[in-house]
């Protein structure tokens, strides 16, 4: 048979409240120091006190303790989903972010079933007005971070994201804390308020100086950021040249990169270039007369079509400062690349010994101790 429930009384209700907010106070605290564990250890003491104090009490007249228990675990999430985002674990960022609004929520529709009577009636004057605050100052929060980890996923999965928008827009959600017009009797709570409302307009801060950088960073044009000291040699067809080019940067103590004779481990050859001239800091592309071509009834030799491809690549993903095109003479260029510095050599790689050492120390790639010496 099951038991009947009973009335919560005022004594039950005073003590539960008050020991709920002794937790309440130490999520407030966790959530300034961004102190998860002290988060999660407030969380599950309210609870246990929720399950004690409510045991066989009717449920309509536990909605105060369950409002507090909410407005504990919305912080908590809050705080695991910025753990997760630090860790770059975005998608594990988002669900506790959608927890965390299902939960403000469930806050907002328990707000609309308290009669009127509970905020006028003595210790609880003030309460509405705090429970309010709480409930809009989480659920702007959510809602401004939830916009910032969606637009991350989305830019780490190669779609458009205006960031400086994005960052612009949360600051401005969280500021609108400071339009909101509460008239708390209740000093207990000013001294909860007060500070969230410091800590919303510094994370409103905290964006607009993100946004500003990335407006900043927008001005600059960026490059890949080399991760090893190797060089990628891109070549055509004369295997004479990219052989003497080759041993000189060997005996100079360089790595060099030349995409055939690396391991493809089952990767297409686009992949297998993007992958390889990924570990590289620098690229000479050797441009030799390999292709006869006929063009407006003028005839001549011309560099091959992937050499000019992987050239651009280059370009675009180094730099021209990282680029240097080892070009024979009169093998002619097209006009569009004329700003990529070229060295020049007639018969032998040989020749433009001292330029190309000379390139790779001012790019950090060779110290000055490995020069070859050479016989004048």
């Amino acid at each position: 048979m099951k038991s009947k429930q009973q009335p919560l009384s005022s004594d039950q209700l005073d003590e539960g409240l008050d020991l709920l907010f002794e937790q309440f106070g130490n999520s407030m605290t966790a959530l300034q120091l961004q102190d998860i564990q002290s988060s999660e250890q407030a969380l599950v003491k309210a609870r246990n006190l929720y399950q004690q104090v409510t045991i066989g009490v009717k449920k309509d007249e536990t909605i105060p303790l369950k409002i507090v228990v909410n407005l504990i675990e919305i912080p908590t999430r809050l705080l695991r989903s910025t753990f997760f985002s630090l860790e770059e674990r975005y998608a594990k960022a988002l669900e506790e972010l959608q927890l965390a609004k299902a939960i403000c929520d469930e806050v907002n529709a328990s707000l609309q079933q308290l009669p009127q009577s509970f905020y006028a009636s003595e210790p609880y004057v003030g309460f509405m007005d705090l429970f309010r605050f709480m409930f809009l100052y989480y659920d702007r929060v959510v809602a401004t971070t939830t916009s910032i980890i969606t637009g991350t996923i989305a830019k780490n999965d190669g779609l458009y994201v205006d960031e400086v928008g994005m960052y612009r827009n949360a600051a401005a959600e969280l500021r609108k804390v400071n339009n909101l017009n509460f008239k708390v009797s209740d000093i207990k709570s000013y001294d909860v308020i007060l500070p969230m409302v410091n800590l919303l307009n510094h994370l409103a801060d905290i964006h607009e100086k993100k946004a500003e950088k990335l407006e900043e960073k927008r001005k600059r044009i960026e490059f890949l950021s080399p991760i090893d000291k190797k060089v990628f040699l891109v070549h055509g067809h004369n295997e004479a040249v990219l052989r003497e080019l080759k041993e000189m940067l060997e005996e100079a103590g360089i790595e060099p990169v030349i995409l055939k004779y690396e391991q493809d481990d089952g990767k297409t050859l686009i992949e297998k270039f993007e992958h390889y001239g990924r570990l590289c800091a620098f690229a000479f592309v050797i441009v030799t007369p390999d292709d006869w071509v006929e063009n407006k009834k003028k005839k001549y030799f011309q560099a091959r079509p992937n050499v000019l491809f992987e050239l651009g690549w280059f370009c675009g993903r180094y730099g021209r400062d990282k680029v240097r095109i080892i070009q024979q003479k009169e093998t002619p260029l097209p006009s569009d690349l004329n700003g990529i510095v070229t060295i020049e050599f007639t018969e032998h790689v040989e020749e433009a010994y001292r330029k190309i050492i000379a390139v790779l120390e001012k790019a950090n790639i060779l110290q000055p101790k490995a020069k070859k010496q050479v016989s004048v």
